[in-house]
Parts: C-alpha cells; sequence; structure tokens
C-alpha cells in the first residue's frame, strides 16, 4: 500500500494541472469589459475601484466554478498536487496586487492601478501556469506585456476624463437648463495623474445678448490644484435677480506644476427665467477636490 502511495504521489506531482476554464476564461473576459464600460462612467474614484472589486469577486466565483466543472468531469481532485502548486502560484502576485491597490489609491489615486493589476496578474498566471499546460504561461506573458504598456503610456496621459454640468454636486444627473436661484456645479474628473495638476475652471459667455463670445463672467473662475486622480468641482449660484438669459460655457484647463498645459475640456449649458432691465448682479462661486 505504501508504495501504491508512492507511485501515486510521484505521479500526482509530474502531471500538470488541466482544469484551467477556457470557456470560463471567456466569461471572465466578458464580465471584464461590462465592467470597464460602467467604471469608465463613473465620477468618483471611489466608486470606480468599487466596481472592479466587485469584477474582481465576481471573476474569482466564475473561474472556481468553471474549474471545478472541468476537474469534475475529468474525474480529478481540483486540490490535487498539481492544483495545489498552481493555486501557490497564483496567490502571492495577486495578494501583493491587492496591498498595492491599497497603497497606490491612498497616494496617487487610481491612474496607475490598472497597469499595475494587469503586470501582476500576468505574473500569476506565469507562476501559477508552470504547473498547467504550455499556453497558460505564454498567456500570462502577454498580460505582463500589456500592463508594462499602460505604466508606461500612465506617465504622459494625465487628462480631464470627464466634464459635466449638473444641479448636485455629485453630478449624478447632468442638466443644461437653469433658472433664477439655481446652482451650476461643474464636475471634472481628473485621470491618470501621477501628480499634482492645477484645474482651472472659468465661467464664459457663450451665445449671450450684449456680451462678447469667450469673455468671462466676471467673478466667475477659481483654480484647484489636484494630487493624483480626483474629481474637481467648481460651482456658480446664479442670482435672483439681475442675470442675463442665453448660453453660458464651462471652459475647464489643467497644466501641470511648470504651467504647461496638459489638457482641456468644455460644456455648455443655457439660463433661462430672468427678467431683462434688472439691476446687474453677479454670480457667487466656489470649488473643492474630492478623492
Amino acid at each position: 500500500m505504501d508504495n501504491l502511495r508512492f507511485i501515486r504521489e510521484t505521479m500526482e506531482r509530474s502531471s500538470s494541472f488541466t482544469a484551467v476554464p477556457g470557456w470560463g476564461g471567456v466569461i471572465m473576459g466578458v464580465s471584464a469589459l461590462a465592467a470597464a464600460f460602467i467604471a469608465a462612467q463613473q465620477i468618483s474614484a471611489k466608486a470606480w475601484l468599487l466596481i472592479w472589486i466587485t469584477e474582481a469577486l465576481l471573476a474569482f466565483v466564475i473561474g472556481g466554478w468553471a474549474m471545478d466543472r472541468k476537474a469534475r468531469a475529468a474525474e480529478l481532485p481540483l486540490l490535487s498536487g498539481p492544483g495545489r502548486k498552481f493555486a501557490l502560484g497564483l496567490a502571492p502576485p495577486m495578494f501583493v496586487g491587492a496591498l498595492l491597490t491599497v497603497v497606490l489609491f491612498r497616494s496617487v489615486g487610481i491612474s496607475l492601478i490598472p497597469g499595475m493589476w494587469l503586470l501582476l496578474y500576468g505574473a500569476a498566471i506565469v507562476t501559477g501556469g508552470m504547473f498547467s499546460v504550455g499556453i497558460v504561461p505564454l498567456m500570462g506573458i502577454c498580460f505582463m506585456l500589456m500592463g508594462a504598456v499602460a505604466l508606461a503610456c500612465n506617465w504622459s496621459t494625465a487628462n480631464i476624463g470627464s466634464l459635466k454640468i449638473s444641479k448636485d454636486e455629485k453630478a449624478s444627473t447632468e442638466a443644461s437648463d437653469f433658472k433664477p436661484g439655481e446652482k451650476v456645479y461643474a464636475v471634472a474628473q481628473v485621470s491618470n495623474n501621477p501628480g499634482k495638476q492645477k484645474v482651472k475652471f472659468r465661467l464664459l459667455y457663450d451665445d449671450v445678448k450684449g456680451q462678447k463670445s469667450g469673455e468671462m463672467v466676471q467673478g466667475a473662475e477659481k483654480t484647484l490644484e489636484v494630487d493624483g486622480d480626483r474629481t474637481a468641482t467648481f460651482w456658480v449660484t446664479l442670482p435672483g435677480s439681475g442675470f442675463q438669459n442665453g448660453r453660458y460655457k464651462m471652459d475647464v484647463t489643467m497644466s501641470n506644476e511648470q504651467g504647461e498645459q496638459k489638457d482641456q475640456k468644455s460644456a455648455t449649458f443655457n439660463v433661462t427665467g430672468f427678467t431683462e432691465g434688472s439691476a446687474p448682479s453677479a454670480p457667487s462661486e466656489g470649488g473643492t477636490e474630492e478623492p
């Protein structure tokens, strides 16, 4: 019996882990594409990260279910010798990835996280795939190359990911028409920002009777210093009277610490409901940045 046990254990150690899910991997990829689309619509970096954490948990469940199903079909124990080695090879890079996610999110935001995830996920596939079929480590190397490219590009692609005009500070619903007394929020998402950027908001006349297009509304500007990936918010409160009806433009520019402009975005909105001929009044303004 001891000899039989020794022979069986020796065969397990020399065999490869073949329960790597094929169609399960396809389903994981589709769910990741859906998560990428949803995450790209988010204003808050926290919401972006929460979506990807949810996707990671979903992918873990899908992958575990697919491997278990494939192992059962082949009548092989999932946690056999090769299976244990595959799992132990995956674990260290995945643990490092989770740890670095927390560190990077607290220090520079989300700009470096996608590249880091690709790099370490690829490393996990390579190390775990050493105990599987030959195509698995090759796939891991492809993920590592994509991660390296993403990280290399990140250093020069700081940008204003989105600009939304809304009646609430979270920009949960975009708006294009405002009336007296309402507050106009301009919410800009700064992305891929490994350092500090200056984000300047200006409210301009666009199509307003008696005003030159492109001129700034008096007193309606603010510059915010943004460190890492953050949401920068600027608002103006329209006065109860004395403002002009027409179309206005919110212009946002982003510059680095050396004063070089890195990006620019603008959005327009309409103001209606003011009585012509009333004494002129300027809007009040304010701004902040949110993690």
